[in-house]
């Protein structure tokens, strides 16, 4: 399994999810962050 961590605002998201075949991407697991999280799985990414 590939975990992938991406900062995207609002905006970014909408775009994306208006694209995407909700089929081909149902296995895939959001997870959304704050601010602060983010900059903690930046500075640790094995914290994944």
């Amino acid at each position: 399994m590939i975990k992938r961590t991406l900062k995207l605002d609002h905006e970014e998201i909408d775009k994306l999810l208006e694209f995407i075949d909700k089929d081909r991407f149902k296995d895939i697991k959001w997870t959304f962050v704050t601010e602060e999280e983010m900059e903690s799985l930046l500075d640790n990414p094995h914290a994944l």
